[in-house]
């Protein structure tokens, strides 16, 4: 029995926390796989996830301790000094310092990146869910040993295509999703500047959605947000929004200035809706013209030229995306690339 341990910052629902679930349920037995987590600020109980602190010194007992994010890979020189047998690898999910500088203040910016680059040289393993944050972390345009790129991948929603299509074939609402927050990155300001121009499109956000703006702004953009075609989910359990998708025939569009390997979209290819992305690197890699249409991210009318191409070639679309999910971002995909990651780290260090 190999014992692995992956380590989250917090045991709140996120991507990360799906990722790691669906590892941990979808190796072979051999595997015993136990997720633990630094911060426990979830509302709900999650018997599952393991705090960190209480149960450090059982770290003696695991092969390998998967480190998920930034927090835990902070962790890397403390667990390698004190459990030097135990083989650390990392999976980053943010863009490192440009990331960073944009959302925290200084001091803590300045800290975080510090811990990272000793973090990540205390691991035996980097691994990025894309090559994109590779290159933007590293620095780097090429792979070595030291690294390794795995793309997220999510579990089947069971879908019956032929249902769905049908469904989606009598559906004459266009609707436009959106996830994410008000922090620059993500976008979401470029979709509330053209919710007055495209008035016959309903655009459905989800999230925490005005997480980011002062009260200033919030009171500049509340007549967009009052708008009858503004629908603000709010923030919802992940499978409340998963079961909006399968039952309703909607663009998915992530308008983000920078991703790593978005769930949503993803979840998006899952439940075949043709998606909207912004030209950065990562959507030139993680999709192609037979999915997705990529839009100019200078250029706000390029946005909606985009929607509007969406909407008219949707069932064209919405076969090709479920095809590209079934091929590239299942999780039995995710899963034997992670399988074969910690068989490699346990057989080379024993060479």
């Amino acid at each position: 029995m190999l014992k692995i341990a992956i380590i989250l910052a917090d045991n709140v629902e996120s991507s990360i926390r799906v990722i790691s679930e669906d590892i941990s349920q979808n190796l072979p037995e051999v595997y015993s796989v136990d997720i633990f987590s630094i911060k426990f600020n979830c509302k709900k109980p999650t018997e599952h996830i393991k705090p960190v602190f209480k149960k450090f010194w059982k770290f003696k007992d695991y092969e390998i301790i998967h480190l998920q994010a930034a927090m835990p890979i902070s962790l890397a020189p403390l667990i390698r000094l004190l459990f030097p047998k135990v083989k650390l690898i990392s999976t980053e999910h943010d863009f490192g310092w440009n990331y960073f500088k944009n959302t925290l203040p200084l001091v803590k910016r300045v800290i975080l990146r510090l811990s990272l680059y000793i973090g990540r040289q205390c691991c035996h393993k980097n691994t990025y869910p894309s090559f994109s944050l590779f290159k933007d972390v590293t620095g780097m345009d090429e792979i070595n040993s030291r690294y390794s790129i795995i793309y997220n991948g999510i579990q089947d929603c069971n879908l019956n295509q032929n249902d769905v299509q049908l469904s989606h074939s009598k559906d004459t609402t266009k609707r436009v999703v959106v996830v994410g927050n008000y922090y620059y990155s993500k976008g979401i300001d470029l979709i509330m500047s053209i919710v007055d121009d495209m008035p016959d499109l309903e655009f459905h956000l989800f999230g925490n959605v005005f997480n980011g703006l002062n009260e200033e702004e919030f009171n500049f953009l509340q007549k967009r947000i009052e708008n009858k075609n503004v629908i603000i989910h709010g923030k919802v359990d992940r499978d409340i929004f998963i079961e909006f998708l399968k039952q309703k025939k909607c663009v998915v569009c992530i308008p983000s200035r920078s991703e790593v390997c978005p769930l949503v979209a993803i979840e998006a290819m899952a439940t075949s809706h043709p998606l909207v992305v912004s030209d950065i690197p990562v959507f030139y890699e993680l999709t192609n013209e037979d999915v997705a249409v990529i839009f100019n991210l200078n250029e706000v009318n390029s946005l909606k030229v985009s929607l509007r191409q969406a909407f008219a070639d949707y069932n064209t679309f919405a076969r090709n995306v479920r095809g590209m999910y079934l091929n590239k971002y299942n999780v039995n995909e995710m899963s034997k690339k992670y399988e074969k990651l910690y068989k490699d780290i346990i057989w080379k260090t024993q060479d």
